[in-house]
């Protein structure tokens, strides 16, 4: 296994358009579409995912595979922290299924080792760009400097508030005017359409709720442009 990289960073696209994808949740053939009537360039544009890849839709394993493809990058969410730590602990399985992760109930436990080895190499961050173009990814919340995130020396508090935090989500009047980051992408809260709290813009629309309306949304970082399916 190769050794876990807690940032990742790039410079601009100079070549094409750089794209960010809210928590795509097993939604392959959906995100398949969405990227065609974007008229996404595989040989030019890149696709940075903010995790949650797996758990809840129909293709999951088609959904990490997309990991082998040259123009995507994810970032690691919750969903794959929950595969990683059913794979270490066995009875943290339940509580996987419960969340979704029931796709994985009747593999062996050797093909979820190679799930898991994917996950671990997942990033926490990733910044694309600098000065007044960065953006940064992340999953579910920072508090924090651009300074504090290019360190990478999170605590375990800050690993589970970068992979699970609802803090700001919840409390958005608090945290309103905090804008001590970049732009500042991120997903696993739920909103119904794209929503700003200070530097951070939460853009899962709820692909792992197809079935209750949800929606699966990619944002042009040049534009800041939204399109949702």
């Amino acid at each position: 296994m190769r050794s876990f990289i807690v940032i990742s960073k790039f410079e601009s696209n100079s070549l094409g358009s750089d794209y960010v994808l809210g928590d795509l949740h097993g939604q392959y053939e959906r995100f398949m579409i969405l990227l065609s009537k974007l008229q996404f360039d595989y040989q030019k544009d890149r696709l940075f995912a903010l995790g949650d890849l797996i758990d809840r839709g129909p293709d999951s394993k088609k959904c990490l595979e997309l990991l082998n493809e040259p123009w995507f990058y994810s970032i690691k969410g919750n969903h794959e922290d929950m595969l990683s730590k059913t794979f270490l602990d066995e009875t943290k399985r339940p509580i996987w299924i419960a969340n979704g992760g029931g796709w994985d109930s009747k593999l062996l436990h050797g093909k979820l080792a190679q799930y898991h080895e994917v996950a671990s190499e997942l990033p926490l961050v990733i910044t694309i760009g600098s000065g007044s173009d960065r953006v940064n990814l992340l999953h579910a919340e920072f508090f924090g400097t651009d300074q504090d995130l290019d360190a990478a020396n999170y605590s375990p508090k800050v690993t589970q508030q970068l992979l699970w935090g609802r803090q700001l989500i919840t409390e958005p009047s608090k945290y309103r005017s905090l804008s001590q980051l970049s732009k500042t992408y991120c997903g696993h809260s739920v909103v119904e359409k794209p929503l700003k709290i200070g530097s951070q813009i939460y853009i899962d629309t709820g692909a792992g709720f197809i079935d209750k309306g949800g929606k699966l949304t990619i944002v042009k970082i040049a534009e800041n442009r939204f399109f949702s399916i």
